[in-house]
């Protein structure tokens, strides 16, 4: 996704670096980084890119920065919600819910069809065993963002 990007994954973490924090929330590389931890392995400080730009994200959305991909919070919202719910990620469903919200239900019909003739749609979703575990990460989660929040209001 780099080659998409505003602002590369390094010159994120610059902005970050350098107190730049509203140009590194209003950059539509953080919701364009699909999390593939590419960056973080090849990063030769050990940062996990993959994480700051996460966070970047979950703050961006906490602060109210308009992105500069307007759909992609929308997905990103509807994809945690169904992680939290079921424990794993299901294409049919998070297609459906994303067709609604952005008023087009239908937009990606020919594909779904065409994903799920190739048995790569399984309209149940993959199971998980622990859901409680799945919980206590969200729980930890939301401590985390919460007391992040709070360290930098001071």
């Amino acid at each position: 996704m780099a080659p998409d990007m505003d602002v590369t994954p390094n010159q994120v973490m610059r902005c970050v670096q350098l107190g730049a924090r509203d140009l590194a929330l209003g950059a539509s590389s953080i919701w364009l980084c699909t999390t593939c931890t590419t960056c973080t392995t090849r990063c030769p400080r050990d940062i996990d890119l993959a994480r700051v730009m996460d966070t970047l994200r979950a703050m961006a959305l906490d602060s109210g920065v308009k992105p500069a991909e307007p759909q992609t919070p929308l997905f990103y919202r509807i994809f945690l919600g169904l992680v939290r719910r079921t424990g794993r990620q299901n294409e049919l469903p998070l297609m459906a819910a994303y067709g609604i919200m952005t008023r087009n239900p239908f937009k990606d019909i020919m594909l779904g069809q065409k994903m799920f003739i190739r048995g790569k749609l399984n309209p149940l979703g993959p199971k998980v065993r622990d859901m409680a575990q799945v919980r206590r990460i969200f729980e930890r989660a939301a401590k985390r963002d919460k007391t992040a929040g709070s360290e930098s209001q001071k």
